[in-house]
C-alpha cells in the first residue's frame, strides 16, 4: 500500500521531532510509560512505527529520512532546497542505491543509482532543524545534464541559469567537478556539455 506524505509548502513544522517507538521507550523509561504517553497524546502516531511528538505537524521529508536509511536528496528537491529555482513541485526527489526497496510513498520520485556513482558528492545538511543527505551542486550539476529529458525546457533554462550565476560568481567548483566526472562514464563529454550550458 501506498503512502503519502503531505508535501505542502505553507504547511507548519515541527522540526526534528520524529521518533520511532524505541526511541519514545528509552526516553520514557521503559515500556509501560511508552505506552501510557502514546495513549495520552504525547506521542501522535504519523505513519508505521513512526510519531510526532507534541503536535501534529511535521515535516513530511523528516518522515522519509526516519523511515528510509540510505537515501539522498536530489534533482527537483535538491534545487528547490538550494533555491535555484523559483517553484515548488509535488514530490519529494529521493536517490537511491539500484535494487533498493521501492519507495511506497505516492508522493516520493524515486531514482535508482548505480552504487560506483551513488556517493559521489553526498554531503550531510541540517535543513529544518533535522538532518538530510543531499547532492552538492557540483553532483546535482552532473546529474542536470545526464536527466536533461527528465524536465520541461523552462525549468531545465532556469536551473542552468542559476548554475550560470554560480559559475560568475565563482561559488561553482570546477576542480571538484572535473574530480567527481573521473567516475563517470563519458566523464570528458559531459563535462563539455556542461562548459557549453553554463559559460
Amino acid at each position: 500500500m501506498s503512502v503519502m506524505f503531505d508535501k505542502t509548502p505553507t504547511q507548519k513544522y515541527n522540526y526534528g521531532m520524529i521518533l520511532t517507538y524505541s526511541d519514545i521507550v528509552k526516553k520514557e523509561s521503559s515500556i509501560r510509560k511508552a505506552r501510557k504517553a502514546i495513549f495520552e497524546k504525547k506521542y501522535l502516531k504519523i505513519g508505521h512505527g513512526l510519531y510526532c511528538q507534541g503536535t501534529i505537524d511535521y515535516d513530511s521529508l523528516e518522515v522519509i529520512f526516519s523511515r528510509y536509511k540510505n537515501i539522498i536528496v536530489t534533482l527537483n528537491t535538491a534545487f528547490e532546497i538550494y533555491d535555484m529555482v523559483d517553484r515548488n513541485s509535488d514530490k519529494y526527489t529521493i536517490a537511491t542505491v539500484e535494487w533498493s526497496r521501492v519507495i511506497t510513498s505516492i508522493n516520493v520520485d524515486q531514482i535508482f543509482t548505480s552504487k560506483k556513482y551513488f556517493n559521489i558528492g553526498k554531503t550531510k545538511m541540517l535543513y529544518q532543524g533535522f538532518y538530510i543527505y543531499i547532492y552538492d551542486k557540483e553532483r546535482l550539476l552532473i546529474e542536470l545534464i545526464r536527466n536533461k529529458h527528465r524536465f520541461p525546457y523552462d525549468y531545465y533554462k532556469e536551473v542552468v541559469n542559476s548554475y550560470r550565476k554560480l559559475f560568475i560568481n565563482h561559488e561553482l567548483d570546477i576542480n571538484k567537478l572535473r574530480k567527481y566526472l573521473k567516475h563517470f562514464t563519458y566523464g570528458n563529454s559531459i563535462l563539455s556539455r556542461i562548459m557549453e550550458v553554463i559559460v
